[in-house]
């Protein structure tokens, strides 16, 4: 899963976890870094309340939602890492009632990571070119996934910074289901990458 293989790039053992709130939780130490790392489930719900669960439980200091997405954007492949500047909930759709609606929610950046583009959140595991077609049309958006925009969501009513690290998976087209299981390691091994370079920031700041 994409939790394991997380916790072992950060050399957090699994049997140490524990429940908060029918949420698996496991915390350790990266360098000088405090870390806890939330295994949310799948879909909105699941990463908001796992968001907000975290942050009443551990007060944390920033937010980095890991894990794997689809690619929107035929210039992306798979093992590409995305960092996206804002999240959007492409499947909330309030037009009949409201004029005008904005869906999404800037994340956090760091300038020395490569950062750019939306990515859309929706509670539909899309394997459909036409869905993709249709999602990329109605955003812009160059990846998609099924938690960050909850989680930059609930980030921002609590005035707490989220950065969203995304390793691409699929292509959102019929092979995906299988894509995703084949190239799962891959695309996670990538962002867990980038996520160190991240933390090493951090962790550089807390020396000083």
């Amino acid at each position: 899963s994409e939790t394991s293989i997380l916790a072992q790039v950060l050399g957090f053992d699994e049997k140490s976890s524990w429940s908060v709130a029918g949420i698996d939780v496991l915390r350790g130490k990266w360098k000088e870094l405090d870390v806890v790392i939330v295994k949310s489930g799948v879909g909105k719900v699941h990463a908001a309340m796992g968001t907000q669960t975290m942050i009443d439980r551990f007060h944390p200091d920033v937010v980095i939602n890991i894990g794997t997405a689809a690619s929107l954007n035929e210039q992306l492949s798979v093992g590409d890492v995305v960092i996206p500047t804002s999240a959007t909930q492409w499947d909330l759709d309030l037009s009949a009632i409201y004029a005008h609606t904005d869906n999404t929610t800037a994340v956090s950046v760091q300038d020395d990571i490569a950062s750019a583009g939306i990515i859309a959140t929706g509670d539909t595991f899309v394997a459909d070119k036409a869905m993709k077609h249709q999602i990329y049309e109605k955003t812009g958006a160059i990846a998609l996934d099924m938690e960050s925009a909850a989680v930059a969501e609930v980030c921002e009513k609590n005035a707490i910074p989220c950065l969203i690290i995304k390793g691409i998976s699929d292509g959102a087209t019929a092979s995906s289901p299988g894509d995703l299981q084949t190239n799962l390691n891959l695309a996670m091994s990538k962002a867990c990458s980038t996520l160190e370079t991240v933390l090493s920031g951090f962790s550089t700041s807390v020396g000083k």
